[in-house]
């Protein structure tokens, strides 16, 4: 398992793993990939995980992470996050 968990640095994917929405190793992968622009080999590496399924975990994080911030995230002025 990846030592890194750096999605510990944004504070609605906190909040996504604290309420259950996403997975830690989730929550990894998009920062790891949307935030930090990782190659999918590294993240491989790193979480000790095959490619392909980090490529998986990205996409079905992403949707999960959509529809709760559509449904139940609000995005203040000054990025102030209000969510359930």
């Amino acid at each position: 398992m990846s030592n890194l968990w750096n999605y510990m640095g944004s504070r609605i994917l906190t909040q996504a793993v604290a309420k259950g929405i996403v997975s830690e190793m989730e929550a990894e992968v998009v920062m790891e990939y949307a935030v930090y622009d990782r190659s999918w080999h590294y993240i491989a590496i790193e979480s000790d995980i095959p490619p392909c399924v980090a490529i998986k975990l990205y996409d079905e994080a992403i949707i999960k992470l959509r529809r709760w911030i559509d449904t139940a995230v609000i995005i203040l002025p000054k990025g102030r996050i209000v969510s359930d």
